[in-house]
């Protein structure tokens, strides 16, 4: 199974969310500037995480997304269910009963058995992304010990705007919680 580059892109969103800090949403448009890629396109991925619970919309002035949750409380699969839909690897085109409908029970025996299999195949396979919390994803991408609770946050708002000082802003929390 192959996830579609919405799941990478919700992935980076929710990153995006994990490390802003708080008091500030990220506009939608700071998403698009990090991002790229088509603005309609990123609006669908932000819904359908919206529609998952995942994060919020934030309206006003200073509206933009922020985190539904806590990054120690959105899993993979999570995410995954959000940007993806159902998991369903077997397509059951029907090709089964197509080649052996002439042979009613082997057919509808065969289809079962394919079916069954996947099915079982898809609730290990989420089980698995279940267990991963974005927060150990972070954890374990910024280098940062499994007992650290608090990740470094920014208000990702100005990396468009003053880049220079946000980027020796991230650099030294990094550091400090390293230490």
């Amino acid at each position: 199974m192959q996830l579609n580059k919405s799941f990478e892109q919700a992935a980076v969103i929710v990153a995006l969310l994990s490390t802003q800090d708080q008091r500030y949403a990220i506009s939608a448009e700071v998403i698009h500037a990090r991002l790229g890629g088509s603005q309609t396109y990123l609006r669908k991925i932000m819904r359908k995480l919206v529609v998952g619970g995942i994060i919020e919309a934030v309206s006003g002035n200073k509206g933009g997304f922020s985190l539904d949750r806590r990054a120690e409380d959105i899993t993979l699969r999570d995410i995954i269910e959000a940007s993806e839909g159902e998991i369903s690897t077997f397509p059951n085109t029907g090709l089964v009963e197509q080649v052996f409908g002439d042979i009613t029970d082997v057919a509808q025996s065969g289809t079962k058995q394919l079916t069954d299999i996947f099915a079982a195949a898809d609730r290990q396979w989420l089980a698995y992304f279940e267990q991963i919390t974005f927060m150990d994803i972070l954890r374990a991408t910024l280098g940062l010990p499994d007992d650290v609770k608090d990740l470094p946050v920014v208000n990702w708002n100005e990396s468009i705007t003053n880049y220079d000082e946000f980027i020796h802003a991230i650099e030294a929390q990094l550091a400090s919680l390293k230490h």
